[in-house]
């Protein structure tokens, strides 16, 4: 299977599978950055790490929408993604109806890297859903937890 293949491959080979993967560098000078800052990481990654890497990213898996349903979700989205299609971000909104949505506007497909700012402002938003519950990530002495 092709999975094992990549332990028997050298490493240029695994780089350039990795790298094959990235868009062209974009006109957008943060999608650019996140762009170089990742085939960066890549160049540093030994062999191992890489393969291991592309393995878990070709095993087909599949998480079953229904049992996640009832979970506080929300799906970030790119619109200038080039490796998510229209089908599949319907088919990912087919399967989580009731998600709140954020979407970037020019992410690339490293949103986390590009768009820190709004990523990071998209997770506090969804994080507030938790304040004072049990599922809290802080929490002052002196408020109480609502179980």
């Amino acid at each position: 299977t092709m999975p094992s293949l990549f332990y028997m491959m050298p490493a240029f080979a695994l780089k350039r599978q990795v790298l094959g993967t990235f868009p062209p560098v974009s006109n957008n000078r943060h999608v650019a950055d996140s762009i170089d800052f990742m085939v960066e990481q890549v160049e540093t990654m030994d062999r191992s790490c890489i393969a291991s890497r592309l393995v878990i990213g070709s095993t087909r898996n599949y998480v079953e929408p229904q049992r996640l349903r009832h979970l506080n979700i929300t799906l970030i989205e790119g619109f200038d993604n080039p490796g998510v299609s229209e089908k599949l971000q319907d088919d990912i909104q087919k399967c989580y109806p009731d998600a709140k949505r954020a979407q970037i506007k020019c992410g690339g497909v490293f949103p986390y890297l590009a768009a820190a700012h709004e990523v990071n402002i998209y997770i506090l938003i969804h994080l507030q859903a938790f304040v004072k519950t049990r599922h809290t990530s802080y929490q002052k002495e002196s408020e109480p937890v609502v179980e």
